[in-house]
């Protein structure tokens, strides 16, 4: 079963057409290691998500907040959260196609409920609507960091920065004060490991 959802999820991608190749370099800057990612987009019309990750980028805000500590940080700044959203479903619902071996056939619409389906299960059992807690907020920018390792405990534990650009403050807020407290007891729960988090907020 599991070869086969993985056959399915790498065939769904040949569809996409994001990039043609990709190339990644790194190398030694004055302030430490440096990788640039380079892609040869495909010809033609480009679907939503090509067209959104290949749009003009913003400037980059969320650098300056991160600790002079910082091992790695990565961001994206042309994000639009609702096309990643419409591009994941799709997506989803074009490798059921190929798992339930309906694609191109009028049975196709089988797995577009499959996949509604388990949409909805997933909401009603974690009370979580993505479109509405999670998309409606997301801003532009997103980034990710590693500010340092903690080596106080047994095992040593990075020190992870996440920074989400919001377009609804009082809505983002109440979705991650919400995220902190079940990951904090989930991760104490199965694997007794304590987590601190921080937050600050910016203008």
């Amino acid at each position: 079963v599991q070869r086969e959802r993985l056959r399915a999820a790498t065939s769904a991608l040949e569809g996409y057409r994001l990039a043609r190749s990709i190339a990644v370099g790194m190398y030694w800057t004055d302030n430490g290691i440096r990788t640039d990612v380079y892609s040869r987009l495909p010809e033609g019309p480009r679907p939503p998500l090509a067209a959104m990750l290949t749009s003009s980028p913003e400037p980059v805000r969320s650098l300056a907040y991160q600790p002079v500590t910082t091992l790695l940080y990565a961001s994206i700044n042309t994000l639009d959260a609702k096309t990643i959203y419409d591009a994941m479903y799709d997506y989803a619902v074009d490798a059921t196609r190929i798992q339930m071996q309906v694609a191109d056939t009028p049975d196709s619409l089988r797995a577009d409920s499959v996949v509604a389906a388990g949409l909805r299960t997933f909401q009603q059992e974690t009370g979580i609507d993505i479109q509405r807690d999670i998309v409606a907020w997301v801003g532009r920018e997103a980034a990710f960091g590693i500010a340092g390792v903690d080596k106080s405990g047994f095992f040593p534990l990075p020190e992870v920065s996440l920074v989400i650009a919001t377009r609804d403050r009082q809505g983002s807020s109440a979705f991650l004060s919400r995220m902190e407290t079940e990951l904090t007891e989930m991760a104490r729960v199965r694997a007794s490991v304590p987590l601190a988090w921080q937050t600050e907020e910016y203008q």
